[in-house]
């Protein structure tokens, strides 16, 4: 709803899902479910929405540092 990246990186992932699932066939549509489920619940906003959190964080001054990344 909120970018069409996220409609399409969506229907990718849930498209992918069911394939990625098959080889557990007996619980592949409880696992579907709590999935779906679970980005429902700790990612109401998407996808997209958590990368861009991450990237601000990566932008921040201090952020490589404060990470251990600095050399």
């Amino acid at each position: 709803m909120g970018s069409v990246s996220g409609s399409v990186i969506g229907a990718a992932v849930l498209s992918a899902l069911p394939e990625a699932l098959r080889p557990v066939k007996e619980y592949s549509d409880i696992i579907y479910t709590l999935i779906l489920l679970a980005f429902l619940i700790f990612m109401p906003h998407g996808l997209v929405a958590l990368w861009h959190k991450g990237i601000q964080r990566l932008r921040r001054p201090g952020a490589m540092t404060a990470a251990g990344c600095a050399p």
